[in-house]
C-alpha cells in the first residue's frame, strides 16, 4: 500500500484562548438550588488550548494525526477548573482502484455535559472510538461498503462513578453508481452493546434496515437521504436482577421499534453564501443513564463569507428526545421522560492575518422536560483568539 511513492509531511500547530461568559454554567433550572461551594450560576472562564495536526502523504494514501490539550480556569466556581485532552488519527488508503477505505481512532477526556448528568460537580468522561471503512468496487456500477465501529464511553453519574457502556457496530451498504449525479443503495446495521457498573445493568441489540441515496443536483446543491426501520431489544446483563424494583418499571427492558432516517439538503447560492438543512430520527443510548432513547430533530445553518477575511455563521437546532424507563440517578418516580431542546448559535470570524483569527460568538440553549429538574436555559457569549502556524489549518473548520 505504501510502495515507493513520493512522501510528504505537513505539520500545523495552533494555539487559542477562549474567553466566555455563561449565565448558567451548571445547566440547572431556576428552581434547582445550588449546592454548597457553588458561588453563582453565572460565571466566566478562560479556555487555553494548544494542539497540532499532521498530514503524512505517500502516493494515494494519507495519514492525518491530531492532538490537543486544554485548560479551563473559572473566575467564581474554581471547583470546575480542569484539564482536557483529545487525540486521534485517520488513515485514508487505496490499495487498488477496486479496493480502498479508511481507518480511524479518536479518544478524549472531557467534562461530562452538566445538562445530561444533572449534577453540579465536575465530572470527567473518557470517550473512545475506532472505525473503519472498506469500499469494494464490484463493477463500474456497483460498490460494496463495509463499516465496522467500536465505541466505549466511561462517564461517571450520580451514585455510579464507574458507569459506562460499550458497543460494536457492523454496517453494510451496497451502492448503485450507474445514474449520473445519483448514488443509491440498500443499507443494514447491527449494534451490540451493554452498560456496566450500574444497578440492573442492561445489554441491547439494535438492527436497522433501509435505503440511502445522495444526489448532486447541481454544482451548488446536494441532497442526502436515509430511510429505514430500527428494532432495539434490551435485556438484563445479570438475569438475577429481574426482581429489582428498577426492572419492573416500564420501558427499561423489551423492544423499541420505530421508523428512522435522515434527510439533508445543502444549497450554495453563490461562492459567498450557503445554507444547509437536516431532519433526522434515530434510536440511541442516553449517555447519562442506562436508557434507550428516540431522538427526532432538525438543524438549519447558514454561512456568509463576503471576502477572504470575514465569515458569518448562524445555526439553529431543535430536538425531541424520548427517554424510555426510569432514570437510575433520579429519586423521583419519573418514567418515559420527554425533552424538547432548542439551540441557537451565531459567530463572526475575522481573519486578521494569515495566522491570526478572532471569533466572537453567542449561543442560547433551552430545554423543557417532563422531568422537572432537567428544565434549564442558558445564554453564553465570548470571543476566541486563534493563532495557527500553518494557514492550511484554516480550512479545517
Amino acid at each position: 500500500m505504501m510502495g515507493n511513492a513520493h512522501a510528504s509531511t505537513d505539520v500545523s500547530p495552533y494555539l487559542s484562548v477562549d474567553f466566555q461568559h455563561n449565565s448558567n454554567v451548571f445547566a440547572a433550572g431556576n428552581d434547582v438550588p445550588l449546592i454548597a461551594g457553588r458561588d453563582s450560576r453565572a460565571d466566566s472562564f478562560a479556555h487555553y488550548l494548544a494542539g497540532a495536526v499532521a498530514d503524512l502523504k505517500w502516493g494515494a494514501d494519507t495519514l492525518a494525526l491530531n492532538v490537543e490539550g486544554g485548560k479551563y480556569n473559572y473566575i467564581k466556581n474554581t471547583i470546575l477548573d480542569h484539564y482536557e485532552i483529545k487525540f486521534g488519527s485517520l488513515l485514508d488508503w487505496q490499495l487498488t482502484p477496486i479496493l480502498s477505505g479508511d481507518l480511524g481512532y479518536e479518544q478524549g477526556r472531557t467534562r461530562t455535559p452538566p445538562a445530561d448528568a444533572l449534577v453540579q460537580d465536575l465530572e470527567l468522561q473518557t470517550d473512545r472510538s475506532a472505525h473503519a471503512t472498506v469500499k469494494i468496487l464490484l463493477s463500474p456500477r456497483w460498490r460494496l461498503d463495509l463499516h465496522p465501529i467500536w465505541h466505549s464511553l466511561d462517564t461517571p453519574i450520580v451514585g455510579y462513578p464507574e458507569f459506562g457502556y460499550r458497543e460494536t457496530t457492523a454496517a453494510v451498504r451496497i451502492n448503485y453508481l450507474g445514474i449520473q449525479k445519483l448514488t443509491a443503495g440498500l443499507r443494514g446495521e447491527y449494534v451490540d452493546g451493554s452498560y456496566h457498573n450500574v444497578i440492573a445493568a442492561t445489554k441491547y441489540t439494535q438492527k436497522t434496515a433501509g435505503v440511502a441515496s445522495n444526489y448532486a443536483i447541481t454544482g451548488f446543491s446536494s441532497f442526502d437521504m436515509q430511510a429505514g426501520y430500527t428494532w432495539r431489544n434490551s435485556s438484563l446483563v445479570n438475569p438475577a436482577d429481574a426482581d429489582l424494583p428498577q426492572v419492573s418499571q416500564t420501558g427499561l427492558l423489551g423492544d423499541t421499534k420505530t421508523f428512522t432516517g435522515a434527510m439533508g439538503l445543502t444549497r450554495r447560492f453563490s461562492v459567498k453564501t450557503a445554507m444547509a438543512l437536516k431532519v433526522y430520527r434515530e434510536v440511541g443510548s442516553y449517555v447519562a443513564s442506562a436508557n434507550p432513547t428516540v431522538n427526532t430533530g432538525a438543524e438549519l445553518s447558514a454561512n456568509w463569507r463576503p471576502d477572504a477575511k470575514l465569515a458569518l455563521q448562524l445555526a439553529y437546532r431543535y430536538e425531541k428526545q424520548q427517554i424510555s424507563g426510569p432514570q437510575i440517578t433520579i429519586d423521583e418516580n419519573v418514567d418515559n421522560r420527554d425533552d424538547h431542546s432548542h439551540d441557537i448559535q451565531g459567530s463572526l470570524t475575522y481573519q486578521a492575518t494569515r495566522w491570526l483569527a478572532f471569533r466572537p460568538y453567542a449561543e442560547y440553549q433551552s430545554r423543557k422536560s417532563t422531568l422537572q429538574q432537567a428544565n434549564y436555559d442558558t445564554l453564553l457569549f465570548g470571543i476566541t483568539v486563534t493563532a495557527r502556524l500553518n494557514e492550511k489549518l484554516n480550512q479545517l473548520e
